[in-house]
């Protein structure tokens, strides 16, 4: 068969595409497509917003007109909270209750009192305050929020 002979019924469908246009018929099928899956596409736009953006919860907002809004929550990303500054823990020792702003804070004052390297008292408070060791130089803490600083 000879490729360069033109096949009708192959640009069939192309060509009732066109006249659909000219008539103005496919553009309303669209739209009543669009009303009749309405909530399947908000659904689904609101599954690709929340797959790109990984990182940030979607919660949905039925708003007193019955729409839904995707409203993306805020949240700690790469150590930045909501670009105001960096994340910081605040910190309490479980006996006396007195607590430091930053875990740096702490670690200083836990370096002088026993004579370590700032750089050893942060890595021990670290893995004491994500529960891989019971106590800190005999002292227990505990962090008890998160904010940002700077």
């Amino acid at each position: 068969m000879d490729e360069n002979v033109e096949h009708p019924d192959r640009f069939r469908k192309v060509k009732d595409l066109a006249q659909n246009v000219k008539t103005n018929e496919t553009v309303k099928q669209i739209k009543r497509h669009l009303v009749k899956n309405q909530k399947t596409y908000i659904v689904g736009a609101i599954g690709v917003i929340a797959y790109a953006s990984k990182s940030r919860p979607v919660k949905l907002v039925i708003a007193n007109n019955n729409n839904v809004a995707p409203v993306i929550a805020p949240v700690f990303n790469n150590n930045i909270v909501n670009n105001v500054g960096h994340c910081a823990k605040a910190v309490e020792d479980v006996q006396t209750g007195q607590t430091w702003k930053m875990i740096k804070d702490l670690a200083e004052e836990l370096s002088e009192e026993h004579n370590v390297p700032l750089s050893t008292v942060r890595t021990v408070l670290s893995k004491h305050l994500n529960g891989h060791t019971d106590h800190v130089y005999g002292r227990q803490y505990k962090a008890f929020a998160v904010h940002a600083v700077g």
